[in-house]
């Protein structure tokens, strides 16, 4: 513990509070602070827990990644422009990753929040990564998903999952996914809507463009929009 925090003083713009245990395996503290300049990173109580053994089979090994809430300011780059889409770039690592359990109460860039209750174990094969177990929530929005992800080109992904949408007329309403495309330009969606709307969903999405642009075309054999509303009134 104590070549820990020597280890840790020597980092250049980073403070840690409350720091325990040993960087070699499982440690805890109760804030995170880095900064770079106006790049901005804090962590609230950040846990760690992984195995340097796993290097010897060329993995890195992550038993356990939590943190309450992770907070990011990021500086403004003098070229950058907010008219184009995000990109991201070919990942070759030299080791393979192995996620056993992360949990983030809650991520915030810029002070917006980006979503809260992220929870995953997944693990890096040679096709790409495969999600064994995605859960994440926005606002009223609950989505549990697995798959296989390829960080490379145009990311290509494949995945089912489970979408909660929030109760309406007081039903509950979720829709069973199944995702195929590419992360970086357009993914195709194919799902069956279950309680409040019965029927199936077909469309495209693009998850990274401005404005997040979308198709949706539901087919549906009656649907009337609230118990209240006449029988006249279905559709």
């Amino acid at each position: 513990e104590a070549g820990s925090r020597w280890a840790l003083a020597r980092v250049p713009g980073l403070q840690v509070e409350n720091f325990n245990g040993r960087l070699g395996g499982l440690w805890n503290a109760d804030r995170l602070i880095w900064q770079q300049d106006a790049t901005l990173v804090e962590l609230d109580a950040p846990e760690l827990d992984w195995s340097p053994g796993c290097l010897l089979k060329m993995t890195l090994c992550i038993d356990r990644l939590h943190a309450a809430q992770v907070r990011l300011q990021v500086a403004p780059s003098a070229e950058a422009t907010d008219s184009g889409p995000i990109t991201l770039p070919d990942l070759k690592l030299p080791l393979a990753i192995q996620l056993g359990d992360v949990n983030i109460g809650s991520l915030q860039l810029d002070g917006a929040e980006q979503f809260r209750d992220l929870q995953l174990a997944a693990h890096w094969t040679a096709q790409g990564l495969q999600l064994d177990s995605v859960h994440v929530q926005r606002d009223d929005l609950v989505l549990d998903l697995a798959g296989l992800l390829q960080p490379s080109g145009n990311w290509p992904l494949k995945a089912t999952g489970l979408l909660k949408l929030p109760e309406q007329d007081g039903k509950a309403w979720a829709v069973n996914l199944d995702i195929q495309g590419e992360l970086l330009k357009t993914l195709q969606l194919e799902g069956i809507s279950n309680g409040y709307l019965q029927g199936q969903i077909r469309g495209e999405l693009q998850p990274l463009a401005d404005n997040l642009p979308a198709q949706l075309r539901i087919t549906a054999e009656a649907f009337k929009a609230s118990a209240v509303l006449p029988d006249t009134l279905q559709l």
